[in-house]
């Protein structure tokens, strides 16, 4: 007993650090995807995207990914967004599967802002393939499925 009071401390931060997490993760998200109130599209859709004007920052960091950022994918274009590490294509495609919202500017698919979409209906409706290598572990028919 006397050798287990010697971990009563780290206990105490062991304590600390899990309430920290649990409150962390208890917090509501800004983006719900159960919210219909906006929710004004949910599909088919052609496949034309726009970027306007988009400029963006990670809500914990002071520097900006992006500012004005402006491009159009038309519906049947192939794309490969190509860059050194941390440039941005990975918020690309987070920012038009709504896990962030833009600081400023809009993305559109049709013409339409993606805020107007049903978030459940818009992440179905995308296809993406990450950079994993995991990904490539088994058959073509494997990774596919």
């Amino acid at each position: 007993t006397g050798n287990a009071l010697q971990f009563m401390p780290d206990i105490g931060k062991a304590i600390a650090a899990s309430r920290s997490i649990f409150s962390y993760l208890d917090q509501k998200s800004e983006i719900d995807i159960e919210d219909k109130t906006h929710a004004k599209y949910s599909g088919p859709i052609a496949g034309k995207i726009e970027f306007k004007n988009v400029s963006f920052k990670y809500p914990s960091r002071e520097q900006w990914i992006f500012k004005n950022l402006n491009f159009t994918v038309n519906p049947g274009q192939k794309v490969a967004l190509v860059g050194t590490s941390g440039c941005g294509k990975s918020t690309i495609i987070q920012l038009l599967l709504r896990f962030y919202d833009v600081n400023e500017g809009s993305i559109l698919i049709d013409g339409k802002d993606i805020r107007e979409y049903d978030l459940r209906s818009l992440r179905r409706m995308v296809g993406l393939i990450s950079q994993e290598p995991v990904l490539f572990d088994g058959t073509i028919e494997y990774n596919i499925k």
